[in-house]
């Protein structure tokens, strides 16, 4: 039983040691916001990374479209020419196209080089790069060490026949 002491009110105060149901200390208020601040920042990392593959994604799937349009249109609206075509498209995205004959192994022998080799179709190696580059050496070499999303596309193609 805790004894009281009257004020000049006439309230009675308790006095006595200090009770444990008084509120939380200054140490565990501490403790507690700085759990709170741990973990507000990985729930903002976590976001944020959430975010910019989202980003990535969409760059990736835009420079993707950009690449199979391009490998489309070789051959078709554009003639088979040896060499490399570049360009950009309105939307940023930058692209490339290059083009080398295909030779298969069976051209080195004696019986293709005979005459049959004008008789056949001529094929074409197609490789297309697109991508969102700072520049254009960025995109020509797809291992460098650029965040930027680029994707590449190859393929052989038939030509018209002769």
């Amino acid at each position: 039983m805790c004894t009281g002491a009257t004020d000049a009110s006439g309230d009675t105060a308790h006095v006595g040691p200090p009770s444990r149901e008084a509120g939380f200390s200054l140490i565990e208020t501490v403790v507690a916001l700085a759990i709170l601040a741990l973990a507000l920042g990985a729930l903002y990392r976590n976001f944020d990374s959430g975010w910019r593959g989202v980003r990535r994604a969409e760059i990736e799937a835009e420079a993707l479209e950009v690449a199979k349009s391009r490998l489309a249109a070789t051959g078709i609206e554009t003639p088979f020419v040896e060499g490399r075509q570049s360009g950009r498209t309105p939307d940023g995205v930058t692209w490339e196209v290059d083009v080398r004959r295909y030779v298969p192994a069976r051209a080195q022998s004696a019986e293709v080089n005979a005459g049959t080799v004008g008789k056949v179709a001529d094929a074409y190696w197609v490789t297309v790069r697109a991508g969102r580059a700072a520049s254009e050496s960025a995109i020509a070499d797809p291992r460098s060490g650029s965040s930027s999303a680029r994707v590449e596309l190859e393929t052989i193609k038939l030509g018209a026949r002769p």
